[in-house]
């Protein structure tokens, strides 16, 4: 019976037995040409280091470095042996071997996308952006690959550490609007540079102009920076789904109240919860403008029909409270 208790130990065991029947197949076919070797090595290693096996590794790697000898000497698949020497060169923590490895592999096969990603995130390593930022830009979606591990440090760890992945990905992409846009959020909402933002959101909506949300974002960046006027122009030349109509009449009622200008503020805000019932945020901000005229027990009923729809919309009963309390200590005290 195969024992289960261990199963890292039963692969690696399992592992084995093919590697030493590789080793017979590779035997055979030694003398036609080293190609099945060689895969057959390659397989060996990815696999071996994917498993964090460094002992496995080292155990097998007399019959892996002979493979890439062999390919050596008969001048065969050069770039696949750079490939794999990186990976030995990884496992030894040679960055600068690992380095020139993957250096020659893509010069020798420029199409190698997987090999110049590796060679970017390496020479990032090792400080040297320009060179990295080269031979990442020749890997197909590598910017996406910054954009979202920014993200999860964001959620995690905060703006601060995120930044300089979404600056690179703007520097390894810069005709990508998400790259565009991912830089625009960081200069907003992690640097405080509103006007940074708002270059990279325009350069975004130049660059994928009927994207509605990338429109939306720079006419808040403007809000945000002040030009009320300019964000209005940008929201009214959008049009869309209910929803997105929505969102541009919430986002123009929030420039109105910024103004003053209260009654307009709850005609857009109304409007936007007409367009969109269901949306609780729709409802609290038009709750809050509705509270800016007076109309109090209706700015009330917008936050309970918000926590009908979410009952966990914390801002919603948070504004409840609120009012709740202003009531309480402004009611006057008895004498």
């Amino acid at each position: 019976m195969i024992p289960l208790t261990d199963g890292s130990e039963f692969r690696l065991n399992w592992l084995r037995r093919v590697v030493e029947i590789g080793v017979l197949i590779s035997l055979l076919v030694y003398v036609i040409g080293g190609a099945v070797s060689l895969n057959l090595a390659s397989t060996i290693a990815l696999r071996l280091l994917m498993m964090d096996r460094t002992r496995a590794m080292e155990s097998w790697r007399p019959f892996v470095e002979g493979a890439l000898d062999y390919a050596d000497q008969a001048g065969r698949q050069q770039a696949r042996v750079a490939v794999v020497r990186s990976w030995l060169a990884r496992l030894d923590s040679s960055q600068h071997d690992q380095i020139e490895h993957l250096r020659r592999a893509v010069e020798l096969n420029p199409l190698d996308v997987v090999s110049s990603f590796w060679l970017g995130l390496r020479l990032l390593d090792e400080g040297k952006r320009p060179q990295a930022v080269a031979s990442l830009t020749k890997a197909p979606q590598s910017e996406v690959v910054f954009i979202r591990k920014g993200h999860q440090i964001r959620e995690t760890r905060g703006w601060q550490e995120a930044i300089d992945h979404f600056r690179l990905a703007a520097e390894i992409r810069p005709h990508s609007a998400s790259a565009q846009e991912a830089w625009g959020q960081a200069q907003v909402f992690g640097m405080n540079d509103l006007a940074g933002g708002i270059a990279a959101f325009r350069r975004a909506v130049e660059l994928d102009k009927g994207n509605f949300y990338l429109s939306v974002e720079l006419a808040q960046a403007l809000q945000m920076s002040g030009r009320d006027d300019e964000a209005l122009r940008t929201l009214a030349r959008l049009a869309g789904a209910d929803q997105n109509i929505a969102l541009a009449l919430a986002i123009r009622g929030n420039s109105f109240q910024k103004r003053g200008m209260t009654n307009e503020a709850v005609e857009m805000h109304s409007r936007a919860v007409r367009l969109s019932p269901r949306d609780p945020w729709f409802l609290l901000s038009y709750g809050e403008a509705l509270l800016r005229i007076g109309r109090a027990a209706e700015a009330r009923s917008a936050w309970r029909s918000a926590l009908e729809i979410d009952p966990d919309f914390r801002p919603a009963a948070e504004a409840l409270r609120r009012t709740a309390e202003e009531e309480r200590t402004s009611w006057p005290k008895r004498t």
